[in-house]
């Protein structure tokens, strides 16, 4: 891999931090964030006034004035959204009150660190958007306005303690708000992913018959045996969550194993399970391969009752399940469902961003690199599996494709392992991908999108 210069994109030598808390737009994100869109939500059914959304997220409408309780929503929107590149463009979330005041949780999240979304309604309107930490600490207050009416406006927020609660209020208008694309991410410093699998069956990309799954946060999920995964969508059949989809392995003693697309190491915090028709104690064995060789193993002995609907789900805290670069497991005598799988927080190691316009103005920004290393970014104009053919970290698999892929240019990881650099990106680099690792020790950050 040659150290060519990205075309049109000069990296220019400034200090920063890849934290800079404060209000953020769409571009602030790394293009590997978590999106809910609501083109698969029917909220008809959704709980009032707390709504869960999905991916341990809720929102309670507490709003008044013109209007009632519930939701709205089940109809295309797009004509309120099209004047934002890359909206859903599809159904949206709506409250049912002239005089909005809705209140989004994102403490079943993870306490992301970047977390935002769209908003839109029938009348140019003015929101009043608060932000909160996780122990509901006040962070942040502004006022975000509508370009027009049936435009939308984006409000997004980074913090590098976490974000617990963003509250969005408008004074009566008699007009409904509108919401879509609730995006978060995690990115070093602090909370986590949680992997719960509710997308995947409305995936064009997945039947149920596949052996392999790829979540929308970025990882993979295998059944070692080669057989299919089948489906569940809970309602009755467990006694929680009701609504979400979990992944069950239908192969007595198989195996399953999980590891990130783009090769980064990851921590293990939980992960739920049930037994399928199975009452009694079944034993799970999990084993955590660590990145650099080794193991770290724990048995769970989950028991069921009964064995019969409802099932009863139980998260199981893991211990010492942490700088992993797949973890598996088997579950004896049974068929197993399983859900909600935590990742924790920092990981990928170095935390990469890309903010700016393309063409135009662009930043990136990393941190959690070793500090006083080197930091090589490079980039390509497509996602994968390239293996870095040589070198000191020949034979590390990136998350990035062999599409145009080049080294743009090593830079000083900084004392404590965090910097940035900004230039002007050319048209060619639009919505290319760049990731980041240090050397000697090979670690690789996220696949950050340029705008």
């Amino acid at each position: 891999m040659n150290r060519y210069a990205l075309a049109g994109m000069a990296l220019l030598a400034l200090g920063g931090t890849a934290f800079a808390d404060g209000f953020i737009g769409m571009g602030g994100f790394s293009g590997g964030e978590t999106v809910i869109d609501f083109n698969t939500t029917d909220m008809t059914t959704l709980g009032s006034p707390t709504a869960n959304i999905g991916n341990g997220i809720t929102v309670t409408n507490s709003g008044g004035g013109t209007g009632g309780t519930g939701w709205r929503g089940n109809i295309d929107w797009s004509t309120f959204f099209d004047n934002i590149p890359g909206a859903s463009l599809g159904r949206a979330l709506g409250d049912g009150w002239g005089a909005s005041d809705l209140l989004y949780d994102f403490t079943g999240a993870g306490n992301p660190n970047r977390a935002g979304m769209l908003l839109s309604t029938g009348t140019a309107t003015t929101w009043t958007v608060d932000v909160y930490g996780p122990s509901f600490n006040h962070l942040a207050s502004t006022n975000v306005t509508m370009p027009g009416a049936q435009d939308a406006v984006f409000v997004g927020y980074e913090a590098s303690g976490g974000i617990g609660y963003i509250q969005l209020t408008d004074v009566e208008n008699g007009y409904i708000t509108i919401m879509d694309d609730v995006r978060f991410e995690s990115t070093g410093g602090g909370g986590n992913v949680i992997i719960d699998f509710q997308a995947l069956e409305h995936n064009d990309n997945l039947v149920a018959d596949h052996g392999t799954v790829v979540t929308e946060d970025g990882f993979q999920v295998t059944k070692g045996q080669g057989e299919p995964f089948n489906f569940a969508t809970f309602g009755t059949q467990v006694d929680r969550y009701p609504g979400s989809t979990a992944l069950f392995n239908n192969t007595v003693n198989g195996l399953i194993k999980i590891s990130a697309i783009d090769g980064h190491s990851f921590d293990v915090q939980s992960i739920d399970f049930a037994n399928l028709n199975s009452p009694g104690t079944v034993a799970i064995h999990l084993v955590g391969n660590k990145t650099g060789g080794g193991q770290v193993t724990q048995t769970i002995n989950h028991t069921d009752p009964d064995g019969i609907l409802p099932l009863d789900l139980v998260t199981y805290n893991l211990t010492g399940f942490s700088g992993l670069d797949s973890i598996e497991w088997t579950q004896e005598s049974s068929f197993h469902q399983f859900d909600n799988v935590v990742i924790s927080s920092g990981n990928p190691s170095i935390s990469l961003s890309v903010r700016g316009t393309c063409p135009g103005s662009v930043t990136v920004s990393w941190s959690g690199a070793q500090p006083n290393s080197t930091v090589a970014l490079i980039f390509a104009k497509n996602t994968g599996s390239f293996v870095i053919p040589f070198g000191p970290c020949q034979g590390t698999v990136l998350g990035l494709g062999a599409n145009q892929i080049r080294l743009v240019n090593t830079f000083g990881a900084g004392s404590n392992g965090s910097g940035s650099r900004s230039g002007q990106a050319g048209s060619s680099a639009c919505r290319g991908y760049l990731q980041m690792h240090d050397i000697p020790n090979c670690t690789l950050s996220n696949v950050a999108q340029l705008p």
